[in-house]
């Protein structure tokens, strides 16, 4: 996965098309990309702080997506890789949601931003 904003069209092609749109903001501007037609596919809420410290629910594999690519407080990691590719395969109906959040809570750990999670 690239950086998503200032291309947000080439990162939303990426994902299969579905009725949701989410939404994210890059972390180096107040600019909004908006991903449309990007499939939601909801999971049970895993707990995060962002850079101010505001603790945030993620709590889809679309919302887990953004989190991922443009508010990631590190850019180089094999569990950072390994959630991303989680993410695109559940997009594409390669993986599971469960799958995904497995391997966003293991990126939020290793960053350091891992809260708390709902126990399945």
């Amino acid at each position: 996965m690239s950086d998503i904003c200032g291309n947000a069209q080439e990162y939303a092609g990426q994902f299969p098309t579905g009725n949701a749109m989410s939404t994210g903001r890059h972390r180096n501007s107040n600019q909004s990309c908006a991903f449309i037609g990007m499939r939601e596919l909801p999971f049970p809420y895993v707990t995060i702080t962002d850079q101010f410290g505001q603790v945030k629910n993620i709590t889809s594999v679309a919302e887990a997506s953004v989190w991922l690519v443009a508010h990631w407080p590190i850019r180089n990691s094999e569990k950072l890789q390994a959630a991303k590719l989680a993410c695109l395969d559940a997009l594409a109906g390669k993986a599971t949601c469960t799958d995904c959040r497995k391997a966003f809570m293991e990126a939020a750990k290793e960053a350091g931003i891992y809260v708390t999670h709902k126990r399945l």
